[in-house]
């Protein structure tokens, strides 16, 4: 990237800033303004970041590990080996850990934090449900004949 001065350098940050961070506006107006100095490309631009200014785009995010200690590990592997129902919210004030790395070190041991509920029959209480249903069906479709169109 050619050298320009610092306050031409500076101007192309604030045509950047004010054109939202898109590159192709902020270059089409620095090289309206500056017409007598090397054009402007999107490709420049965006190649060189402003190595000697600055940054152009925003770094790529990174996922922070978890610390691998493996204290940390076998006591939340044994909370749940004691307490099976316990929620990750509980576990995170008993064992002084974040939720997001609770929730990475269940992932990584291939634990899940959900019940599961094998669903082979019906429960008492399913019946009074699908009749409750059933009824309001019923009259949703007297009420509007063109119910199941829509």
């Amino acid at each position: 990237m050619e050298t320009y001065p610092y306050q031409v350098v500076f101007d192309l940050f604030l045509i950047f800033g004010k054109n939202n961070r898109i590159v192709d506006r902020t270059c089409r107006q620095f090289n309206l303004k500056y017409p007598n100095l090397p054009q402007m490309t999107k490709g420049k631009l965006s190649r060189n970041n402003f190595l000697n200014y600055g940054q152009v785009m925003r770094p790529a995010l990174r996922i922070k590990p978890i610390t691998e200690n493996e204290d940390i590990i076998i006591n939340t592997l044994g909370y749940f080996q004691v307490y099976p129902r316990a929620s990750i919210r509980a576990a995170t004030n008993d064992l002084g850990i974040s939720y997001s790395s609770l929730q990475r070190i269940l992932c990584k041991n291939k634990l899940h934090p959900y019940k599961f509920i094998r669903l082979q029959k019906l429960y008492p209480g399913d019946y009074v449900c699908r009749i409750n249903f059933c009824e309001e069906l019923l009259v949703n479709t007297q009420e509007n004949r063109n119910l199941k169109k829509k």
